[in-house]
C-alpha cells in the first residue's frame, strides 16, 4: 500500500504540470492517458527497481491521466466531452469554459466568422457579423429611417432616397426635378396648376400684354378670386425662337405683365410669385408653328400654404 501511494504521487506531479502546460490539452483524453501511463511507469521502475513496478505504475498513472482530464475531448478544444456545449469545434477556435467559440461582441456570430468584431451591443447584424442591411443601400438597419429603398435608389446618411429639390418627392419618382421651392407639387413631383394660360398674345418682341387677350387674363382674375385662400406663382415659358438668355428675360417679363394685369383687377399683389421658365420646359415639339404656340404660355402653380 505505501508503494502505491508514493507511485501514485511521484506520478501525478509530472502528469500535473504536464497537463497545465498546454492548456488547450491539445493531445486530447488519450494523450493525458498516455502521458500519465508513461509517468507512472516511469515512477514505479524508479521506486520498485523492476519492471513489474514499472507496469502498475503504468496502469496508475494511466488512471490518475483519464481522472486529470475529465474524459474525451473529441474536438481538441480544451474542454471535455462530457461539458462540451458546442462539439465539433474548428481547430484552433479558442472557446469559453462551455467549449463554445468566443463571441465577443455578443452579436450571436463567433469572433472567427464575424468580419466585423466590436458591433455595438443590441445592432440586428447578418451572417458574417456585419449590421445588417436589408435594403443594401449602405445603411444599416439599425439607423435606416427609410427600409425597403429599391435597390440602386441613391440615398442620403439616413438611407431616404435623395431629393434634390425638396418637394417631397424622391429624385427617382420625380418627373419633375428642379421645381421651386415651397411649390405645390403631385405624387409625380410636378407644380400643382391652378390653371394653364394658352394664347395669350404680347406685342412682338414685347411684354405688353394685347387687348385681344383680355377674355383669356379674366379667366385668372376669377380663379384667383373664387380661390382666396390659394397663393400662386406666375410662370412665363417661351418657345426656342431667340437665344436661351434671352428667351428667360422674355419669359420673365411676361409672367410680371400678367401679374400687373391681375392685380389691376382687384387680386392681392401678396398673393403671386413671378418667374421664368423661358424655353426650359417645353410641353410640345418646337419644331412645328402649333407645337410653338403651345410652349408660349403662363402657368399658375399653387404655393404650399
Amino acid at each position: 500500500m505505501k508503494f502505491l501511494r508514493a507511485l501514485f504521487a511521484f506520478s501525478i506531479i509530472p502528469l500535473m504540470a504536464a497537463c497545465s502546460s498546454n492548456s488547450q490539452l491539445a493531445n486530447g483524453w488519450n494523450g493525458c492517458v498516455v502521458g500519465g501511463a508513461l509517468a507512472g511507469a516511469t515512477a514505479g521502475v524508479v521506486l520498485d527497481g523492476h519492471l513489474p513496478g514499472g507496469i502498475v505504475g503504468a496502469a496508475v498513472g494511466g488512471f490518475a491521466g483519464a481522472m486529470l482530464c475529465g474524459g474525451p475531448d473529441s474536438d481538441g478544444d480544451g474542454v471535455a466531452d462530457s461539458q462540451d456545449r458546442c462539439p465539433g469545434t474548428p481547430k484552433g477556435v479558442a472557446v469559453d469554459a462551455k467549449g463554445c467559440p468566443i463571441d465577443s461582441d455578443g452579436d450571436g456570430v463567433s469572433d472567427y466568422l464575424d468580419k466585423c468584431p466590436k458591433t455595438a451591443k443590441g445592432v440586428p447584424v447578418d451572417a458574417s457579423g456585419c449590421p445588417a442591411d436589408s435594403d443594401g443601400d449602405g445603411v444599416p438597419d439599425s439607423t435606416d429611417r427609410c427600409p425597403g429603398t429599391p435597390a440602386g435608389v441613391k440615398v442620403d446618411g439616413v438611407g431616404c432616397p435623395l431629393d434634390d429639390d425638396g418637394d417631397g418627392v424622391a429624385n427617382y419618382l420625380d418627373k419633375c426635378p428642379g421645381t421651386a421651392v415651397d411649390t405645390k407639387v403631385d405624387g409625380k413631383g410636378c407644380p400643382v396648376n391652378l390653371l394653364v394660360l394658352h394664347g395669350i398674345k404680347f406685342a412682338f418682341d414685347s411684354a405688353q400684354v394685347s387687348a385681344s387677350s383680355s377674355a383669356i387674363l379674366n379667366r385668372a382674375v376669377k380663379a384667383m378670386k373664387d380661390n382666396p385662400n390659394v397663393n400662386v406663382r406666375i410662370v412665363g415659358h417661351t418657345d426656342s425662337v431667340g437665344s436661351e438668355e434671352y428667351n428667360d428675360g422674355l419669359s420673365q417679363r411676361r409672367a410680371a405683365a400678367v401679374r400687373s394685369y391681375l392685380v389691376s383687377n382687384g387680386v392681392s399683389l401678396g398673393r403671386m410669385d413671378i418667374a421664368g421658365e423661358g424655353e426650359s420646359q417645353p410641353i410640345a415639339s418646337n419644331e412645328t408653328a402649333q407645337g410653338r404656340k403651345l410652349n408660349r404660355r403662363v402657368e399658375f402653380q399653387v404655393l404650399k400654404n
